[in-house]
């Protein structure tokens, strides 16, 4: 898996997925799962009881993991690791957390453009010209194209043979779930049930459920880590949501709603 083992999730989205289907929420929602699955991040459970008589109850924090200053991370993935790299076990209510997140990437134009375009990876792989930057579109070079089906034939190598791995040769099955991380979030053919019989701490950092919509870049896959999806989705949305119109639309590209004249369309 020589792409796949390279990219993050957030990379392999964009080469995948139509452009008028990107969205900005996958694009966080896909980097944050992928750092939990890498220990750059951790998750940890607070419970509290104001009274003897009340229920106890439990609130998620955020905080750096084990490996949240060891490994080498990218410019789109700061963003989640600087709210909680003031200082060791620094928490930030998860809540509040996905708002400083969301605050800091800007919106969905920028967050492409200065920040998961920065890695000389993606920036071969998309165009950046000087109409591409004004109307914020998204479109794939020569490279990129080429990119972009090399890292489709290998998932698509991977939703045949991970299945039969788990079950004949877990040992392979889980080096190659520890060489993609987060980009397993498109194998939309996994038994997780088989993923949690050799490897519990990895099946833990998220569930899966297959969307209804087969219009998903990733094939119609919805992978997200419960029980902390809806609250992610609610932070989300209260710091701003997508931020209104997908833009321009063009072969392989989308624009924001900068440089189309607002969320009136482009003509």
């Amino acid at each position: 898996m020589e792409i796949l083992s390279q990219l993050s999730p957030a990379e392999v989205y964009l080469l995948i997925t139509p452009s008028q289907q990107i969205k900005f929420k996958d694009l966080l929602k896909y980097t944050l799962i992928d750092l939990l699955m890498k220990k750059s991040l951790h998750i940890e459970e607070v419970e509290s009881q104001p009274h003897p008589s009340d229920p106890v109850t439990t609130t998620p924090f955020i905080q750096a993991g084990k490996n949240g200053y060891t490994n080498k991370h990218k410019k789109h993935e700061l963003i989640f690791l600087n709210p909680v790299a003031a200082e060791d076990n620094y928490q930030v209510l998860f809540r509040q957390y996905i708002k400083i997140v969301y605050e800091n990437a800007t919106d969905k134009n920028q967050y492409i453009f200065k920040k998961i375009f920065a890695e000389p990876a993606m920036k071969a792989c998309f165009k950046h010209g000087t109409w591409s930057r004004l109307l914020n579109w998204i479109r794939l070079t020569k490279f990129g194209k080429v990119q972009k089906v090399k890292v489709e034939d290998e998932i698509a190598v991977l939703k045949d043979e991970l299945p039969v791995l788990l079950q004949q040769n877990p040992p392979k099955a889980k080096d190659i779930l520890y060489s993609i991380y987060g980009n397993v979030l498109f194998i939309d053919v996994l038994d997780l049930d088989l993923i949690k019989e050799f490897d519990q701490e990895f099946a833990q950092i998220m569930q899966r459920k297959v969307a209804s919509n087969d219009e998903m870049g990733c094939g119609g896959c919805v992978m997200f880590f419960e029980p902390y999806d809806d609250i992610f989705d609610s932070g989300f949305e209260d710091a701003g949501g997508e931020g209104g119109c997908s833009g321009c639309g063009s072969d392989g590209g989308c624009g924001g709603c900068g440089g189309c004249g607002g969320c009136g369309g482009c003509s």
